[in-house]
């Protein structure tokens, strides 16, 4: 493959919040937040592939809240929500939701009736507003949508009754109560009179519940402390704007080691994307990964300078000494990679440009981690998670013709 220049993947739709699922019933679906990188998920005993899916809306605490774990039919209660009262008609419709193929058919009541969905209420959340919303769909019952935090219950405004095409209601809490345990989602018809559909329902810690979903653009995707090599795996990147019905196949990759993995790939937008990990063949070892991203990079407009060391670690260690001077033992903390990236005679108006002030924000200002390629298409082993380091203070100064003279990059991670 051809030399490349740097590049930085940032930006992230997948971090180090991820969410894995197994279609083997034997694994079900596990949330891992703040996953070390010193630390690995573990699952896939078998042929089923792992689906690692981002969420169309950051911080979603609802799971099934577009009615895409369920079979179509009658008298259907969706997956992880449960009855409130009991409306006249509760059925799975295929092909007709606003965010998949499937939506929530509810009839009217004479008293308020729906589907509810509770979850266990986040310490993010405690003192904070919480957000709801959801995609309707009635042209003649009254519907809305509320919150409960088990002290206080916070209601939309209706629907608009006459019209036919989908329409988003959402309301925001006051401060959720110090002690509250659980959050509530209540999907309310309000009228006896006709039927029609919910879907695409949402609760985030915010002040406001944003139309789900948002589409998400990617040109790179990036893992760390995998053993898809070892475990016979390919990994497969694929999006989809109808919550994979049909899934389109973005960019796949069979590994060659494992450890690290750095592919970048034209740029595409989509509200739904998701990593598909399966065997290359029948295999019986379980499948690892750390950290799993996916997002936006920087590509630099210069290679690096001269001279530049991407193998430089330093390993944190304690030991004791006896009298003697014998080492009677070592304890190895960890090891750690440190590099320092120089360019030069970048221009101003790239320094200036808007992809690198969102580099900037996203490693710099706000000291995000990031992957690190400093040549993909030479070494694409040589693939790095780092953070700037804490010290670092960033400087360009200005040459003729307005060249910067050059720009340095202190960076640290851990050895992978």
């Amino acid at each position: 493959m051809a030399s490349t220049y740097p590049r930085y993947g940032y930006n992230n739709v997948f971090e180090s919040a991820i969410q894995a699922s197994n279609e083997d019933s034997d694994f079900p679906v596990e949330r891992l937040i703040n996953q070390r990188i010193t630390s690995k998920y573990k699952s896939g005993w078998g042929v089923d592939p792992i689906y690692i899916n981002s969420y169309p809306v950051d911080g979603q605490l609802l799971v099934n809240w577009y009615f895409g774990n369920d079979t179509a039919g009658s008298s259907v209660t969706p997956e992880a929500w449960e009855l409130f009262n009991t409306p006249s008609a509760y059925n799975i419709v295929a092909g007709v939701g606003k965010i998949g193929s499937n939506a929530m058919y509810l009839g009217g009541a004479a008293t308020p009736a729906g589907v509810s969905q509770s979850v266990t209420c986040p310490a993010s959340a405690l003192g904070k507003q919480v957000s709801v919303g959801v995609w309707v769909k009635f042209e003649a019952a009254k519907v809305n949508v509320s919150l409960t935090d088990g002290t206080t219950t916070w209601t939309s405004a209706n629907n608009t009754v006459g019209v036919a095409a989908w329409e988003w209601l959402s309301v925001s809490s006051a401060d959720i109560a110090s002690g509250a345990t659980e959050l509530t989602i209540i999907l309310n018809v309000i009228a006896s009179t006709g039927g029609g559909y919910f879907d695409g329902a949402l609760m985030v810690v915010s002040d406001t519940a944003t139309q789900t979903p948002h589409v998400q653009t990617i040109d790179y995707m990036a893992m760390a402390n995998h053993n898809f090599l070892t475990a016979g795996l390919k990994v497969t990147l694929e999006k989809s704007t109808d919550n994979f019905t049909t899934p389109v196949t973005v960019q796949a990759v069979t590994p060659t080691e494992d450890g690290t993995l750095f592919k970048s790939f034209t740029s595409t937008s989509s509200a739904y994307l998701r990593l598909k990990i399966e065997a290359t063949g029948t295999y019986y070892q379980r499948a690892e990964i750390g950290i799993a991203n996916v997002g936006e990079m920087l590509e630099m407009p210069e290679y690096i300078s001269s001279p530049y060391d991407p193998l430089k670690e330093k390993t944190l260690v304690k030991s004791a000494t006896a009298f003697t001077g014998i080492k009677l033992g070592v304890d190895v903390r960890s090891t750690s990679r440190n590099l320092k990236v120089v360019t030069k005679w970048l221009s101003r108006s790239f320094l200036t440009g808007a992809d690198w002030q969102a580099f900037m924000d996203w490693a710099v200002r706000n000291r995000k981690p990031f992957f690190f390629a400093h040549n993909e298409g030479l070494y694409p082993s040589e693939v790095y998670y780092v953070n700037v380091s804490d010290s670092y203070e960033f400087s360009a100064p200005m040459r003729a013709r307005s060249l910067v003279e050059q720009v340095d990059l202190t960076l640290e991670g851990v050895r992978l």
